[in-house]
This record gives structure tokens, C-alpha cells and sequence, in this order.
């Protein structure tokens, strides 16, 4: 599928959340080098990038939303080391979501993107409405209306929680 012609399209959501407790560890999927280590307030926080040599050319994996990197740029790493600790910094969404039915950890989760890339490492199918990442809505089953409908709802009685607890931090109640 490509991307209608709008400015910042994304159709799907470009990657996978997997939710676990806060500090779980975050272990490399595949052997590669450390490409990127950023802190994006407004993005996917402190995220990584790790660059595959595929047998076609390349793959990038972006693990996001952690709440430690332990990793550097340059950095060689294995398939199963850890190279972060679990969180859910950045631009996230706390508590439940339509991604899962219940997430205990208020929020804490990996979002795990993974793209192709050419020989000269440019990112192949950027059009596809993810921006090149592999589309793995079409991996699992479908949510029906009513278990999108409770997410959305679980979602919203997580914002109001926090922003509760906020607002008596804030008052000293």
C-alpha cells in the first residue's frame, strides 16, 4: 500500500508495542551496530537505532520508549544483549490501548519498528504508510469495534488517573 499524497502520512502504526514491567531489560533482536542513541521528548524518547546487514543489504531495527540506553553510537552488539532498560518515555499513550486490552504497567512498553534498506542504506518502500517500517497490523488478528471501543475507554480512564494524582501532587492534597 503507499502513502496518500498528504504531508506526514502514516496509516499504520510502525512497529509493535510489547509491554513489560518498568527496568525489564530490552535485548537485541538481531547482530548489527549501534547507528543512533537519541532522547526525543516529542518522539519515541530514549530510543536506539541498530543497523542489520541483511543478505539483500540492510535492516534497521528502532527500539523506543525506554527509560535507559545502555548502548553507544559505533557500538557493536549480539542478538540477546541487552542493550536497554523498559519505559515509556516520549510521546506515549499511559495505560491501556487499543494495541492490548490491559496493560498493568501504566503505559510501559518497547515499541519495536523494523525497516529494509538497500545496499546504500537508504530505507526501501518509504511510501508503503509506515515510512518504509514492516506493517505488523497485518500480522495478528483484528480487534473487533466493541474491543476497540473498551481500549479507547481503558485509555481514558488512565489519562484521568494520572492527571489526578498530577493535580493532588501539585495541590499537596
Amino acid at each position: 500500500m503507499t502513502c496518500p499524497p498528504k504531508k506526514g502520512c502514516l496509516i499504520y502504526h510502525n512497529g509493535i508495542d510489547v509491554v513489560a514491567p518498568w527496568g525489564s531489560p530490552i535485548y537485541a533482536v538481531e547482530a548489527g551496530e549501534v547507528i543512533d542513541v537519541k532522547n526525543d521528548a516529542g518522539g519515541y524518547g530514549k530510543h536506539i537505532r541498530i543497523r542489520t546487514i541483511t543478505t539483500t543489504g540492510y535492516r534497521e531495527w528502532v527500539y523506543g520508549h525506554a527509560s535507559e540506553n545502555l548502548v553507544v553510537v559505533g557500538q557493536k552488539v549480539k542478538a540477546g544483549d541487552e542493550v536497554q532498560k523498559m519505559g515509556n518515555t516520549g510521546f506515549v499513550v499511559s495505560g491501556a490501548t487499543p494495541f492490548w486490552k490491559h496493560n498493568p504497567y501504566a503505559g510501559t512498553h518497547l515499541h519495536l519498528g523494523v525497516r529494509d534498506l538497500d545496499k546504500q542504506k537508504r530505507v526501501m518502500y518509504y511510501t508503503n504508510g509506515t515510512f518504509g517500517c514492516y506493517d505488523f497490523q497485518d500480522m495478528f488478528p483484528t480487534a473487533s469495534d466493541e474491543e476497540i471501543r473498551k481500549g479507547l475507554m481503558l485509555s481514558v480512564i488512565s489519562l484521568m488517573n494520572t492527571l489526578v494524582t498530577l493535580l493532588k501532587g501539585r495541590s499537596g492534597v
